[in-house]
């Protein structure tokens, strides 16, 4: 019975140290959790305090940027309304000075042709500057080419060049085109017409009428061949589109510009425009005549300004009289242009 009691007794004994080692446990895993638990808190302020602190710094670097971007809108605005009143300063000194000149030079054209304008006669006059671009401008129609229409022949055949040099040999085209500037070889242009045609008249000329409405030379076509009868059609140009395509050659925008410019220096025929101009002056350009028709078109390289002159003069009364009034124009437009530096 003593040994039972005491067994008992050991076992009470057993179960209490079990009971509160198991207590103890279980107090420590939760002093654990909730020391656990105020670590994550911990951890969980910092990163809220961390990701605060990040969005805060994005947002000022986004503003910081924003600020940035429009310092250097506001600066390139500055920029180009700086420009802009620039841009609007120069064009009013512009329209202050420089039509003064080309007023003045319109109207001296037109008291210089005023007689032959009286007797019936058509005069077109185109000057431009090729130092600044300014031009004048006296009549607008257009009037019988001439040999004027060559200068687009010319063009129209470089235009093509190399396809009618492999067809019919360079040396031959470029022989035609010699004669047919430099000497105004009329047999010479309608070889060239009939080359751009393929051997036929009407689809070279049409050709030419191509060439001419592509490049913006809206006043000039071939209606004829060189020597034709004029009632089967006509050749016309303007003053404008003569000059028009001198400039075009003279800022090298044609197909072998430069090939063009030496045959109009290498011209043989120098009675009009270039006869109005000190000698040594070098000049490029072309002549037109028929009955009642005196042409010419030129680049003249007057010393620091360059300039394009172009004359057109119809159903003349006086041929010899128009050659002199072309000569005399010739001087004294040359002289206004040199006497403004």
């Amino acid at each position: 019975m003593k040994k039972k009691e005491k067994a008992g007794r050991k076992g009470n004994k057993a179960g209490w140290v079990y009971s509160a080692v198991c207590a103890g446990i279980i107090l420590l895993v939760g002093i654990g959790w909730m020391l656990l638990a105020g670590q994550c808190k911990e951890i969980e302020k910092q990163r809220q305090k961390a990701e605060a602190e990040a969005a805060v710094q994005k947002e000022e670097k986004r503003q910081l940027t924003k600020r940035k971007q429009t310092l250097q809108e506001e600066k390139e605005e500055a920029k180009a309304n700086e420009t802009k009143a620039e841009q609007e300063k120069q064009q009013i000194i512009e329209e202050v000075s420089e039509p003064l000149e080309i007023v003045s030079l319109e109207e001296m054209i037109q008291s210089r042709i005023a007689e032959r304008t009286a007797l019936g006669e058509k005069w077109n006059v185109y000057v431009k500057q090729l130092s600044d671009g300014s031009f004048a401008a006296v009549g607008d129609e257009k009037l019988k080419a001439a040999s004027l229409i060559k200068l687009y022949i010319m063009g129209a055949v470089y235009e093509q060049y190399d396809s009618l040099s492999a067809q019919y040999g360079a040396a031959e085209v470029d022989r035609l085109l010699t004669a047919m500037i430099t000497v105004s070889d009329n047999d010479a242009a309608n070889e060239l017409t009939r080359m751009l045609g393929g051997g036929e008249e009407s689809a070279g000329m049409a050709q030419v009428n191509t060439y001419c409405q592509g490049k913006g030379y809206a006043d000039s076509s071939m209606g004829r061949m060189l020597l034709a009868d004029s009632t089967l059609g006509e050749n016309y140009t303007s003053a404008v589109d003569c000059g028009s395509f001198l400039f075009d050659v003279y800022q090298g925008r044609h197909p072998h510009a430069d090939q063009m410019l030496s045959l109009l220096k290498q011209q043989q025929r120098t009675g009009k425009i270039p006869a109005g101009v000190p000698e040594g002056v070098e000049t490029a350009n072309k002549t037109g005549e028929l009955a009642d028709v005196e042409n010419d078109a030129a680049i003249i390289w007057a010393d620091g300004k360059p300039y394009i002159l172009c004359v057109m003069a119809d159903q003349l009364v006086d041929t010899q009289a128009a050659r002199e009034k072309i000569v005399a124009l010739s001087s004294e437009i040359y002289n206004q242009i040199k006497g403004g530096e």
